[in-house]
């Protein structure tokens, strides 16, 4: 019940906001420069994975880094980027960043609490390819780890 009031609410203040800019009546408010900042953008040294997180808290960092620097790991030494997830749910044990699939659409690693499906990989220096064709280029097999 709390939940359908809020949605009411909220699409009220939608649609109210709407009308106020369809009749051009939308408030101008001057933002206050002293309140304001400057946030920098995003630093490589920033764009590591930490596997161990909380699975939405790797899905969301990687998503913040796509596409610019691009997050990144290691497997098998080398460091890539990775980029184009997706966040899922998983069944069975797996260690965080361990390949439990290698699939059509990507590589699926196991998180902590869920999975993550990578769609696209950038080897560094090198241009992003779909997560398959480097499983394949690689001989990628399950229950390889990402980031050890």
């Amino acid at each position: 019940m709390a939940k359908n009031r809020e949605l009411s609410t909220i699409e009220h203040g939608l649609a109210e906001a709407i009308n106020l800019i369809k009749e051009g009546n939308a408030p101008k408010i001057q933002q206050d420069e002293s309140l304001s900042s400057y946030e920098p953008p995003c630093e490589n040294a920033l764009a590591h994975i930490e596997w161990f997180r909380p699975a939405k808290q790797v899905f969301d960092h990687i998503r913040g880094c796509d596409p610019q620097p691009g997050a990144y790991t290691t497997l098998r030494k080398e460091t890539l980027s990775v980029l184009n997830v997706a966040l899922g749910m998983r069944d069975g044990p797996a260690m965080y960043g361990e390949v439990i699939s290698i699939e059509e659409s990507g590589i699926r690693l196991a998180l902590n609490g869920g999975c993550l499906l990578i769609g696209r990989i950038r080897p560094q220096g090198e241009r992003a390819i779909n997560a398959n064709d480097f499983a394949k280029s690689i001989e990628l097999k399950t229950g390889e780890r990402f980031g050890v």
